[in-house]
């Protein structure tokens, strides 16, 4: 179906970073809440009701919540926050507001899509009517034909909470009205709409709708209108007759939040999303976690004045919220990272440059000396190196000319080109690496860089090209080869073919006339003059050893350098890079004629161009920006990211850049303004045809204005979304212009300010979605451990990418395929074997319509039932012996001589065993609980994973019992917290005669009295085995809420008051008086400003902290009416103090008033505060003064005013 699809992008609600969030999803509804909710989702200390009509929002104070939230996780003093969470807020501030589509159609039925696995169940309270169980979660609700052929759709993506209003042909957009009822003022600011509660401001960013039409993007105008407490879409003409598509989304943008001064270098995500950022600190101040690698740093005397001598590693859950590790890495020198990637399995590899010499963590390979290339893996906790290696010879290796950034000089064009590599994981798994080396002598000399298996001796000028193959541990070079000619020679980026993974594409910029060229035949044969050519080499991975193949220059007779090479999956490589020439433009529908940055897809063979174009300001002298990471997707579209600007003139320093002024950017962009010295993201469609997008990205202005990178490279991962490290916000660095707009920090991430004193910098991390790569799936079984199964084996499989809108899932048993809508996906297997599991994800809207993934599953019958026992030596030893009795449920297979695994959870080593081997003895290194496991590791069995195991195993030589209880209001469970020590089992039993044998007993009460628990632990390897004691506690009964209120029934525009006729036990009154406003008074007045019906609860606590309700209708008869006096007499009698407003119905007010100079005096927005005759508190003369009073009543109605007042002393 064609629609217009009006895309209303996040919710940005007053988020919480305490943890991070789970998986937003909305929960079906069936009894739990308020029969008017359809279903609810929650995010950190907001939730979200969808109702038939609309939807409700409701937010609690963040500085609240994370209090509590604190409280309850038992936290004392957070440095961070400067905050004491040792006790709870007094009470939890909160702002409901809601959004009803007026006019709309409310008997539409919900359509749920993207079920998730599980369920989830609710048994809240004493009342079984409010339980509910088996309640469905959905990643998407659409409501049909809210309007007439227009559809409301909510939904999660990238953990961030959106909605969708779609507009199919025949329908009219102005039907859309939305009025928001509760909050206390809606705006527009900066094209976004602010909602305004008493907690704080809720955002809901600004609207975007663009579609394709004829294979270009066309952005349609869009943008919010608000009347009174309404808001509507203001929308361009649209061509009906296609699909508009999805806007690109920041994800987030945060700090590392180091209080030392932290530049920023390189970045790459993980493979769930987070994000690995990389830079270099202060030696104390990067905010380390605990295990962390180093905790601090080297503390080496840098690379100049200021400059931080130490590693810095940082990764970012995939919303950016939380902070997952952040370690230290290196040695007593300078230590730079150039270069991250991460594995599926979380590991991360970093790849720069030391001249910390053996005091850099690794093995050396080679003489060493001068700066020497580091390869080094750290486990996914980064509390581990893996393995590490300090590569080099006498010279310096891993450094593009000179360490000293002086300026332009040969190959190093832009400031922090002097650390350009790149490491990316081989199609094997092993590590590949280009970069640069400036060790003089032949291959083998004890000077030289360490060439192993390759084909160029050792270096043939000032400075050459390495390439290095190394094994997936980082612990032992496969392969390395010098790659140059007689001139300056670097390597900076690399690449591999994806149908013919051996051949390895290395690119960079070269100074030399005879640079290797393999078998000839390519495009460039010949240097093409000036002071640089681009260039890329076609390597040949023989396994053990490289050869070349093939090279090419890339120039024009100016300066011309290659910074990114990518493939399609078709296997062409593209190049993208700057140029000071006429770079050719050839084949390509969009180019920026005279512009210095290029892009060009050539042959595989490197014979010739497919394409090639430029982009970048037209006319300008020299490139706009220094390219850090490029991309080709899915479709063949091409991206780009850069930095430009005044960090190329840091210090004196003269590096030629246009800067990014006058760059182009579409009207979706996310920043359309620059200073000239931002980030700029850029996308080209494929084959060149337009520009589908280009944004800038930083601080407009200001001291810390000019963004940049101080070396390294970051990426894109497969769909189109950009991990970017910048160094940011550095304080003592001014951009020479008013700071116009801050650096852009989303909301709710991990480091929301730069904390670095004085004149520190901050690692940026930014990741930015822009949904432009098509349809791609990935296939994961639910609960698999290496894809075994045991029969029947029903079997969860899901697409983890989430993108397409129909699937076939292809099971490989003979069964019939599944067309549908639905992931995750349920399949049955009823015999055994090996099956290949494939889906097919489709969406014909997007530019390569489908692609599919497979996995192979094995289903058996040979499974295990694990288990162990276990008995001290003696009751007061630390060694236990542990006997596996774990027993084979068929007897086809016999266990292996590597079947099981002993965790000790004692930091020692994990102990692997046969089947029924001995019983292995154990000594734990102190009293303590341990979490002990026996795994089966056997992977002929199908249980494979599966353990036995205490979490909390105790060694301790005699128990004792203890616990807390609180007094507790009935009807109620009262909450019982063990702290006893060394329990295994436990008996309470109460006084009433409940019992329980769990460790939290759960006893619920129904009468008021005196009770006793008494608990009872056992333990049979302590000394003494068992333990009692007793505790105490009061069951209280509640109070008894009641209110009247008068006059009843109610007058007009008179205001109500509330008489309690609660029980005398009460000690704390709260009234919500249906409007919004609440009073703690015992018998408060109130005066309503609009007219109906208001539901008044009144909630009531005793000295116990019991508490009881109730709620009654009020009706609230209000005639609109204003009236100001003409003099006021403020001599402090208490009569006609105050010059004020005195009305009824007024829900918006603005009251100014100026003197005979028409200086403004006083103004106020509400009715309840006045003027008091004071300016700046001086009292003013006696004088007639002006006024201006703007109202809005209850009805929408607006008046304005204007009159004069009689100030009398």
């Amino acid at each position: 179906m064609k629609v217009l699809r009006l895309l209303s992008v996040p919710f940005l609600l007053l988020a919480v970073p305490l943890c991070s969030f789970a998986q937003l999803y909305f929960v079906e509804n069936k009894g739990q809440w308020d029969a008017q909710v359809h279903f609810k989702t929650e995010a950190g200390n907001s939730a979200f009701f969808l109702t038939k009509d609309g939807y409700s929002i409701l937010i609690n104070h963040p500085e609240d919540y994370l209090r509590l939230a604190e409280f309850n996780h038992g936290h004392g003093f957070d440095s961070t926050a400067k905050q004491q969470f040792r006790t709870a807020p007094d009470k939890l501030r909160a702002h409901a507001f809601r959004v009803k589509f007026l006019g709309g159609n409310f008997n539409s039925t919900p359509i749920m899509e993207k079920p998730l696995p599980g369920v989830e169940n609710y048994f809240i309270g004493n009342d079984p009517s409010k339980w509910a169980s088996g309640c469905k979660t959905y990643q998407a609700i659409t409501y049909k034909n809210v309007y007439p052929n227009i559809d409301v759709r909510y939904y999660v993506q990238d953990d961030q909470l959106k909605y969708d209003l779609v507009v199919h042909p025949g329908a009219d957009v102005s039907n859309i009205q939305m009025r928001y009822e509760g909050a206390d003022k809606i705006s527009i600011r900066s094209s976004e709409l602010i909602v305004s509660t008493s907690v704080g401001e809720a955002r809901e960013l600004k609207p975007y709708s663009y579609q394709f039409v004829n294979g270009k993007r066309e952005v349609v105008g869009n943008k919010y209108k608000v009347t009174g407490n309404t808001v509507s879409f203001d929308v361009s003409a649209y061509n009906k007759s296609t699909v508009l598509i999805i806007d690109p989304t920041l994800v987030f943008s945060s700090f590392s939040r180091s209080t030392a001064d932290n530049w920023g270098f390189t970045a790459t995500p993980g493979a769930d999303g987070s994000f690995f950022g990389g830079g270099i600190a202060q030696p104390t101040g990067f905010p380390v976690t605990a295990g962390a690698i180093q905790s601090t740093g080297g503390g080496g005397p840098g690379g100049g004045s200021g400059v931080p001598p130490d590693i810095a590693i940082i990764k970012l859950s995939p919303d950016g919220r939380t902070r997952i590790y952040a370690t230290y890495l290196g040695g007593n020198g300078l230590d730079q990272p150039h270069s991250l990637i991460a594995d599926a399995a979380g590991n991360l590899v970093i790849a720069g440059r030391t001249n910390s010499g053996a005091n850099f963590p690794g093995t050396l390979v080679g003489a060493g000396g001068g700066y020497d290339i580091f390869v080094t893996k750290i486990n996914p906790t980064g509390t581990a190196i893996i393995g590490s290696l300090r590569i080099g010879g006498t010279g310096d290796d891993g450094v593009n000319i000179t360490a000293s950034r002086g300026g332009a000089n040969s190959l190093q064009r832009f400031y922090g080109d002097d650390g350009r590599s790149e490491v990316i994981f081989a199609a094997d798994g092993n590590i590949l690496l280009a970069s640069s080396t400036r060790s003089p002598g032949a291959a083998g000399s004890t000077t030289s860089f360490p060439v192993q298996n390759g084909f160029q001796s050792g270096l043939s000028g000032n400075q050459d090209a390495v390439v290095l193959k190394i094994n997936a541990n980082a612990n032992a070079v496969i392969w390395s080869t010098v790659l140059g000619g007689s001139g300056d020679d670097a390597g900076f980026v690399l690449s591999y073919d994806p149908l013919n993974p051996a051949n390895i594409y290395v690119g960079g910029g070269t100074g030399s006339t005879n640079f290797p060229l393999g078998a000839g035949g390519t495009l460039q044969t010949t240097y093409n003059g000036g002071l640089a050519d681009g260039y890329l080499a076609r390597l040949q991975d023989n396994g053990g050893s490289v050869s070349l193949n093939r090279s090419t220059y890339l120039g024009t007779g100016n300066i011309d350098i290659v910074y990114g090479v990518q493939f399609d999956s078709k296997g062409f490589p593209y190049v993208m890079g700057t140029t000071t020439g006429s770079w050719p433009v050839l084949n390509a529908t969009y180019s920026v004629p005279n512009s210095r940055q290029f892009i060009a897809k050539l042959r595989p063979d490197l014979s010739a161009f497919v394409y090639s174009t430029t982009f970048g300001t037209n006319g300008a002298l020299s490139p706009n920006i220094s390219p850090v990471a490029f991309l080709v997707d899915n479709c063949e579209n091409v991206y780009v990211s850069g930095w430009g600007g005044g960090a190329n003139n840091f210090g004196g320093t003269g590096y030629p850049s246009a800067g990014t002024t006058g760059l182009p950017v579409t009207p979706d962009a996310f920043q359309r303004n620059t200073d000239g010295s931002d980030f700029y993201f850029f996308v080209l469609q494929k084959n060149a045809a337009s520009q589908l997008y280009g944004s800038f990205f930083g601080q407009l202005g200001g001291g810390g204005g000019l963004e940049h990178v101080d070396g390294g490279t970051s990426r894109f991962d497969a769909n189109g979304v950009i991990y970017q490290a910048l160094c940011a916000n550095c304080k003592n660095v001014n951009s020479g212009t008013p700071l116009t707009s801050p650096f852009p920090i989303s909301a709710g991430v991990y480091g929301n300010v730069n904390p670095a004193g004085g004149s520190g910098c901050n690692l940026g991390m930014v990741k930015m979605r822009f949904d432009l790569a098509g349809i791609d799936v990935s296939l994961r079984a639910v609960g698999a451990k290496q894809l075994n199964f045991c029969l029947p084996a029903t079997i969860q499989f899901t697409d983890t990418i989430r993108k397409a809108k129909q699937y076939i899932w292809i099971w490989g048993d003979g069964s019939r395929n599944d067309t549908t809508t639905s992931n995750p996906f349920t399949h049955t297997y009823t015999t055994t074997g090996f099956f290949d599991v494939k889906v097919i994800g489709i969406d014909s809207n997007s530019c390569n319509v489908k692609d599919s993934a497979m996995m192979r599953i094995r289903v058996t019958t040979d499974s295990v039932d694990v288990g162990f026992n276990f008995a001290r030596q003696n009751c007061n030893s630390l060694t236990f012996n542990f006997t596996n009795t774990s027993d084979i449920r068929t007897a086809s297979r016999p266990f292996g001589l590597k079947s099981f695994m002993w965790v000790w959870g004692d930091g020692s080593k994990n102990d692997t065993i046969p089947g029924f081997a001995p019983p292995i003895a154990h000594t734990f290194p102190g009293v303590g609980s341990y979490n002990v496991r026996l795994v089966l590791i056997d992977s002929n069995y199908c249980n494979l994973g599966d353990s036995s195991g205490f979490v909390n195993f105790q060694v301790i030589d005699n128990i004792k019992a203890g616990f807390r209880v609180s007094n507790v209001c009935v009807p109620d469970t009262v909450n019982v917290v063990d702290t006893s020590l060394g329990a295994l089992t436990y008996l309470w039993v109460s006084s009433d005669g409940q019992t329980s044998t769990n460790r939290s007993p759960g006893f619920t009460y129904n009468t008021p009295g005196t009770y006793t628990i008494k608990q009872y632990i056992f333990n049979p390897n302590s000394c003494n085995a068992v333990d009692s004691t007793e505790r105490t506690f009061q069951a209280v009964g509640p109070p008894t809420a009641g209110f009247t209120y008068s006059p009843n029934p109610s007058q007009e525009n008179t205001p109500t008051r509330f008489t309690s006729t609660a029980s005398a036990d009460v000690v704390k009154w709260l009234y919500e008086f249906g409007d919004g406003d609440t009073s703690n008074l015992r018998d408060p007045i109130h005066q309503y400003t609009s007219p109906g019906i208001n539901t008044v609860c009144q909630t009531v606590t005793n000295a116990a902290g019991c508490v009881d309700s109730v709620c009654i209708p009020v009706e609230a008869i209000i005639n609109i009416v204003n009236d100001l006096p003409s003099a006021f007499t403020p001599n402090g009698d208490g009569i006609n103090d105050v010059f004020m407003v005195r009305g009824f119905g007024i829900t918006k007010m603005t009251l100014r008033v100026y003197n005979r100079q028409g200086l403004m005096v006083f103004e106020s927005r509400t009715q309840n505060i006045g003027w008091d005759g004071k300016y700046k508190g001086i009292p003013q003369p006696m004088d007639a003064y002006a006024w201006t009073l703007d109202v809005e009543y209850f009805t929408g109605e607006k008046l304005k005013k204007k009159g004069d007042v009689t100030l009398i002393r």
